[in-house]
C-alpha cells in the first residue's frame, strides 16, 4: 500500500476517508436509517454526507498540484493533455451511469470532470485568491437559488417515491415490483427536464459542487503558509452559516438528485475544509489506518464501482434491524471485501499498464459491455423489470473495466507508446 512519491499523503486520506463515510451513508440508507433519523445517529449521517464535498475539494486539490507539477516539465502541454483527460472521464462515466440507472443525469463521474476542467482554468491562469473565492461562492448562490425556488413539477410531475419505500423495498422478503417502475418513471421525468438544467443543478451537477473544487485548490494554495489562519477561519464561518438555513431533509428519492440545499452544501464544505486543513497540518503518513485511507484514496475508482456490488450482496444477506452497530459492522465488511478485491485488481492493473494491447482490451471490454447493459435495459419491462435487473448486474463487469482502462486511456488517445498513468485530478 506504499504511496507514490509523487502523491499527496493527505489528499489521498481525504478522498480514502469520503469513500469510508460514502459507504457508511449508503449501507445506513439502505437499513433507513438515514431516513428515520434517529437523534443518536443524526451527527454519524451528517459526518457520512461531507462525503461528497470532500470528493470535490479533493478534486480541486489534485487539480492545483497538477498545475504545480506541468509547470517544473518543460515542453509539456497541460492544457491538451488535461481537457483529453477530462473529456474522456466525463464520456466514460457514462458506463457508470448504466450500473446506476442514471443516463442522461451528471452522475459522480461527469461531476468531477467538471469540476475539474472549470477549475483548472483560473489555476493555470494564476488568478488571484480572491477572485477564486467569489467565483466559488457566486457558484453556490446560483445553485441556492435554483435549490430554493420551488419547482411545480416536483410536487406535480415527479412520481413520489418514498425514500423510506425505496429502503424498505431492498430487503429480503419485501420486493416491489411497482416501486421499480415508479423509480424507472421518476428518472424518466428527470431526463425529461431540459439539458441546461440536467446538467446545472440535477445529482452531482456543475453547481454547486464546481464551487466545492474552487475552493479546494485555494485550500491547496493556502495550506501550510502564513494565510492558512484564514482559511481556519472561513471555512468554520461556512459551516456556522448553515446554521441560517432549514435543515434538508429527504422526504422522496427524488430528493437525493436536488441536494444543492444551502444547509446540506454549506455544512459539508465547512466540514470538509476543517477536516482537510487538519490533515495537512498534522497528518504525517505514520498512521497504519491512515495508509489503508491512503490506499481507498488512490484506487478511488476500484471503491466507486466495487461497492454497489458487495453492498447490495451485504444489505440482501443482513435481515436484522436497523442499529449503529450493525451499519458500523456492515461497513467493516463491505470495506474490507472492497480491499482484498482491490488490491488484486490493482496489481493486475499495473502489470499491464505499459502495454497498449492491455489498454485497448479493457477499454472495449468497457465500452462493449456497457453498451450490451444499456441496450437490455433501455425499455424496462414490467411487472417484474428482469430487463433492468439483468441489465445492471452485467453492467458491474462494464464498471470494473471502465476503472482497469482508464489509467491507460490517455496515453492511448495520444499515441505514446507506454502509458505514463493519468493526472491526479482525474483520478477522482
Amino acid at each position: 500500500m506504499n504511496a507514490p512519491s509523487n502523491r499527496d499523503l493527505d489528499i489521498d486520506l481525504a478522498k480514502g476517508l469520503a469513500c469510508l463515510m460514502m459507504i457508511y451513508g449508503h449501507i445506513g440508507f439502505q437499513m433507513n436509517v438515514v431516513i428515520d433519523r434517529p437523534p443518536h445517529l443524526v451527527p454519524s449521517w451528517i459526518f457520512a454526507e461531507s462525503s461528497v464535498a470532500l470528493f470535490f475539494m479533493a478534486t480541486g486539490m489534485n487539480v492545483l498540484h497538477y498545475v504545480q507539477r506541468a509547470a517544473s516539465k518543460k515542453g509539456f502541454g497541460p492544457t491538451r493533455d488535461f481537457l483529453i483527460t477530462n473529456v474522456a472521464l466525463f464520456f466514460l462515466g457514462f458506463v457508470y451511469n448504466v450500473n446506476r440507472y442514471s443516463v442522461g443525469l451528471m452522475d459522480l463521474f461527469q461531476g468531477i470532470a467538471v469540476a475539474a476542467f472549470v477549475t483548472y482554468i483560473p489555476f493555470r491562469r494564476q488568478w488571484p485568491t480572491w477572485a477564486i473565492v467569489v467565483i466559488a461562492l457566486e457558484l453556490f448562490v446560483i445553485a441556492f437559488g435554483f435549490a430554493l425556488t420551488p419547482d411545480p413539477s416536483i410536487g406535480n410531475g415527479y412520481i413520489a417515491v418514498s425514500a423510506k419505500a425505496f429502503a424498505d423495498s431492498m430487503r429480503p422478503g419485501a420486493a416491489h415490483p411497482n416501486l421499480m417502475g415508479q423509480y424507472l418513471a421518476m428518472l424518466g421525468e428527470l431526463r425529461d427536464l431540459p439539458l441546461w438544467q440536467r446538467f446545472l443543478f440535477i445529482q452531482f451537477s456543475a453547481l454547486p459542487w464546481t464551487g466545492c473544487a474552487l475552493l479546494g485548490g485555494v485550500l491547496m494554495r493556502h495550506a501550510r503558509t502564513k494565510r492558512e489562519i484564514w482559511l481556519w477561519i472561513f471555512f468554520a464561518a461556512i459551516l456556522a452559516s448553515s446554521l441560517a438555513f432549514p435543515f434538508f431533509l429527504a422526504q422522496h428519492m427524488v430528493d437525493y438528485f436536488h441536494r444543492g440545499k444551502p444547509d446540506y452544501v454549506l455544512r459539508h464544505v465547512g466540514i470538509a475544509g476543517l477536516f482537510i486543513l487538519a490533515a495537512r497540518r498534522w497528518y504525517t503518513g505514520q498512521w497504519r489506518a491512515g495508509r489503508w485511507l491512503e490506499f481507498i484514496g488512490r484506487e478511488s475508482f476500484f471503491v466507486f464501482v466495487l461497492q454497489w456490488l458487495f453492498l447490495e450482496v451485504s444489505t440482501t444477506i443482513v435481515k436484522s434491524p436497523p442499529s449503529f452497530v450493525m451499519i458500523v459492522g456492515q461497513t467493516v465488511v463491505v470495506m474490507s471485501l472492497i480491499t482484498l478485491t482491490t488490491k488484486k485488481l490493482a496489481a493486475r492493473r499495473d502489470r499491464g499498464a505499459d502495454s497498449m494491447a492491455f489498454a485497448k482490451r479493457w477499454f472495449a471490454i468497457a465500452i462493449g459491455v456497457g453498451f450490451a447493459a444499456w441496450w437490455i435495459g433501455r425499455v424496462p419491462k414490467p411487472p417484474l423489470y428482469l430487463n433492468v435487473h439483468l441489465a445492471h448486474l452485467i453492467s458491474n463487469i462494464s464498471s470494473i473495466a471502465f476503472a482497469m482502462a482508464f489509467p491507460s486511456l490517455k496515453t492511448l488517445m495520444r499515441g505514446s507508446k507506454k502509458p505514463r498513468g493519468v493526472p491526479e485530478a482525474a483520478h477522482a
